[in-house]
């Protein structure tokens, strides 16, 4: 399986800070942050679970991943991400017969916002969930963990 995530919101702490600033009538100046500053940032956004943290939208794109993994990550409907599924149809596959979905492979995309994925790691990381699912999970985790991106 290959993991891809890709930033859709420009400026991420910045739009925070400014939606933040706003819900007490302020206005946010653009901030430098010094090293470790927006990582601590982010940490302290994350955890008190501010609703602003919907202004933060990205893409996981996963390939090669199974069809009934996908099939319950798509089920995650919480805070609306925004998935986008490889079709399976034989007239748009080739005429290639369908597999069962643990046997099938294919591409798949959501949309998050930062509030969105939490809330599909607090159901897709539960040990009630399918461990294959589980685990892509963790490795999307995993994959976010080692970007250059502060955010993550």
């Amino acid at each position: 399986m290959k993991i891809q995530i890709e930033m859709l919101t420009t400026k991420p702490a910045h739009q925070v800070r400014k939606a933040n600033a706003l819900t007490i009538g302020k206005v946010a100046k653009e901030k430098v942050f010094r090293q470790g500053e927006e990582h601590d940032f982010w940490k302290e956004q994350m955890l008190h679970l501010h609703s602003t943290l919907n202004k933060v939208r990205f893409n996981i794109i996963l390939k090669d991943v199974r069809a009934d993994v996908v099939s319950q990550l798509v089920r995650h409907t919480k805070k609306a991400p925004i998935p986008t599924v490889q079709s399976s149809r034989p007239d748009w596959n080739g005429g290639q017969k369908r597999k069962p979905s643990d046997e099938t492979y294919i591409s798949f995309m959501m949309e998050h916002s930062a509030e969105s994925w939490l809330e599909l790691c607090k159901q897709r990381l539960c040990r009630s969930t399918m461990k294959e699912t589980r685990l892509v999970v963790e490795d999307i985790i995993n994959a976010m963990a080692i970007t250059e991106i502060p955010f993550f």
